[in-house]
């Protein structure tokens, strides 16, 4: 259907872009113009119309920063941003700017390496959002290292039996085991890269986002973990965002599977 150049394919469906120009993004149009030319020789199905799958639905639980958003401004425009320590936090890079506002917005910023907490909104907003959802088993998604330990602090204060699955977990096996068959471990710590493949969770309906990625791959494969086939029961999608921030453009692009390197690129040029 395309020819035997894959050469060829690339550069007539996609277009070199994103940090370093080392990605390839689909060019306009391009989904109808491939599907036009494997027409006679495929049949498309999409997994809702092969599965029998139980409704789901999304919420977006906004944090608001208060006073701190002043200087999470800060750091978007002028790269630089003083700690209560003494400190002054300095970057150099887009690539980095865009890592230190995550962290902001989830609480914490490493600085040299350091975790240096900011605030605890997010943390707060995701206490008092566990204790709505009451006895239900809930996987909580994060991104960085030290989100694994303020999670840890807020279910700890709850009293509350939990598992990671990250990179430092030393028997990410058994979380898995203990998550799927211990009626008592309410709660999993995880990251998307480690349960990124060949672990079903259909016995959690609560997937909780501290934070989220910007590979939509990554995000779609963590989605899936708990709807899938063998799940029954309708499952709910809650994205912690803090407002303003670079929560909300990652959640735009990834909701409308867009360009997130283009779409970051613009909101700090």
């Amino acid at each position: 259907a395309f020819g035997a150049s894959f050469y060829r394919f690339k550069t007539e469906y996609f277009v070199q872009g994103g940090f370093g120009g080392y990605e390839w993004y689909p060019k306009e149009n391009c989904d109808a113009l491939i599907a036009d030319r494997i027409r006679d020789c495929s049949i498309i199905i999409s997994k809702e119309q092969c599965l029998d799958l139980p409704s789901k639905s999304y919420e977006r639980r906004m944090v608001d920063l208060g006073g701190l958003y002043a200087e999470y401004k800060e750091l978007e425009k002028d790269m630089v941003l003083a700690l209560k320590s003494g400190d002054t936090l300095s970057v150099t890079t887009k690539t980095g700017l865009i890592m230190k506002l995550r962290q902001f917005a989830g609480g914490f910023i490493y600085n040299e390496g350091i975790p240096v907490r900011v605030h605890n909104k997010k943390a707060t907003e995701l206490s008092a959002l566990l204790d709505e959802i009451g006895q239900h088993k809930v996987i909580i998604w994060i991104q960085f290292k030290e989100e694994v330990e303020i999670v840890e602090e807020v279910l700890q204060r709850k009293r509350a039996k939990y598992c990671t699955a990250y990179s430092g977990t030393k028997d990410v096996d058994e979380s898995i085991r203990a998550f799927k068959h211990d009626e008592d471990m309410q709660y999993i710590i995880a990251h998307p890269a480690t349960l990124k493949f060949g672990v079903t969770f259909t016995s959690c309906t609560y997937a909780v986002y501290y934070s989220q990625s910007y590979d939509y791959e990554e995000y779609y494969q963590s989605h899936d973990r708990i709807y899938r086939k063998g799940q029954t029961k309708p499952c709910t999608f809650i994205f912690l965002q803090c407002e303003g921030t670079i929560d909300e453009i990652m959640y735009k692009a990834l909701d409308t599977k867009g360009n997130l390197s283009s779409v970051i690129e613009d909101l700090i040029r």
